[in-house]
């Protein structure tokens, strides 16, 4: 059973895994609404410049490409937005290709990292909105990250105003109806008890993303040190 410190750091944790990303999916959706498209017509549009933000230093498939290239979003994403991702027009260009990518439309799969970044990119231009969902992709990289889930209540109580206060406002970017939702949702969390089994499965999550960060942070501190020998 989690101790008082471990819940508040857990009921942090759901706050922003839950409706943190669920408002970011949301603003996907209005932005494209605002623009009389869908999800479809946005990933069929974009799907050349979305392959373009995992690239890093390769090229892609098309010759003289101008579209700037970037790390900025993990591969694995893109097998979240299309189908046929492995797939490519030439063997030398696999997994640096688009023309088999065929969209996906579940926005509720998209997680903080892809719909940040997706937003940041291609939508908000307002500095306020753009301060907003880097504040909160902050404070999810943030809760990620500590060895054990703990956290007292002079440090709950800030964090959680912190991140309750910026996921309110970005719903306010969207429907009324959903901002209403939101704040009422959020509010229930802070106040009301969670069952152990929510508990558990949070920490799960938890413990899942952790784990996986942890294994990538020593697989990047063994290739840099493996570089740094080789280096004269």
């Amino acid at each position: 059973m989690a101790d008082k410190f471990e819940e508040n750091f857990l009921r942090t944790f759901l706050l922003v895994m839950k409706f943190g990303t669920m408002v970011l999916q949301q603003q996907i959706v209005f932005e494209l609404y605002q623009k009389w498209q869908t999800v479809l017509d946005f990933l069929k549009e974009k799907k050349h410049d979305i392959l373009h933000l995992t690239l890093g230093k390769h090229n892609c498939c098309v010759s003289n490409c101008q579209t700037k290239r970037s790390s900025g979003l993990p591969k694995r994403l893109l097998s979240v937005m299309y189908q046929n991702v492995n797939r490519s027009c030439a063997t030398r260009f696999a997994y640096h290709c688009s023309c088999y990518f065929t969209p996906k439309t579940d926005v509720s799969t998209w997680d903080i990292t892809l719909t940040s970044r997706l937003l940041l990119e291609y939508f908000v231009k307002d500095p306020s909105l753009k301060q907003d969902i880097e504040n909160l992709r902050a404070h999810r990289n943030c809760l990620c990250h500590p060895e054990k889930p703990g956290m007292d209540e002079k440090e709950f109580g800030k964090i959680w105003g912190e991140v309750s206060c910026t996921i309110k406002d970005i719903a306010r970017k969207c429907e009324q109806w959903f901002s209403y939702y939101i704040e009422k949702e959020v509010d229930f969390l802070e106040c009301n008890p969670i069952s152990s089994t929510e508990l558990d499965r949070t920490k799960d999550v938890w413990m899942k993303i952790n784990g996986m960060l942890n294994i990538l942070f020593k697989a990047t501190v063994r290739r840099r040190t493996t570089q740094s020998q080789r280096e004269p």
